[in-house]
């Protein structure tokens, strides 16, 4: 029972992961109400000081500055925000583009970082990846950052099943 989201107070972290959820609904120009109800129902299942759903509500009126919300964002709540987002993206049966450039820019503000001195990854034909050690001016970032999104996707896909599981046999 201490696992379920339902009994767990959200942390600062947690709750700028769902302010990028709710800039996401805002990014097509407003909050249709299929995006509304989504949210909704996943706040609904977590514990919410009265102040965290005052920040939220005022999100949901008025977009919130993404900048601030992505910069308080931990680790650990990335690859939910991406999760989160993708999803209600497709929400209302439509992907916009500036949804998929609000995407893109969370990945890439998340989960990008600089190259380090040593890659552990190279790329040797598109969409494939083997293992070596890469001197810094033969590091193909792009191929870097290529494999954290993918990753991160996958970490989150992991994390909302095991969530499931835990909230189910709590």
């Amino acid at each position: 029972m201490g696992n379920n989201p339902a009994t767990q107070s959200i942390d600062h972290s947690c709750l700028n992961m769902w302010r990028g959820v709710i800039a996401m609904a805002h990014a097509d120009g407003g909050v249709c109400p299929l995006e509304r109800r989504y949210i909704e129902e996943k706040l609904g299942k977590l514990r919410l000081t009265p102040e965290m759903r005052g920040i939220l509500q005022h999100d949901f009126n008025t977009a919130p500055d993404i900048e601030d919300a992505l910069m308080h964002i931990e680790k650990y709540d990335a690859p939910r925000l991406i999760f989160f987002a993708s999803n209600l993206m497709r929400v209302d049966g439509h992907v916009d583009a500036r949804e998929q450039k609000l995407l893109d820019l969370y990945r890439e503000r998340l989960f990008s970082q600089p190259a380090p001195d040593s890659d552990t990854f190279r790329r040797f034909k598109p969409g494939k990846y083997a293992f070596a050690s890469m001197s810094p001016n033969t590091q193909d970032s792009r191929g870097y950052r290529d494999i954290v999104g993918f990753a991160a996707d996958f970490l989150a896909i992991i994390a909302f099943i095991l969530s499931f599981f835990v909230s189910v046999l709590s």
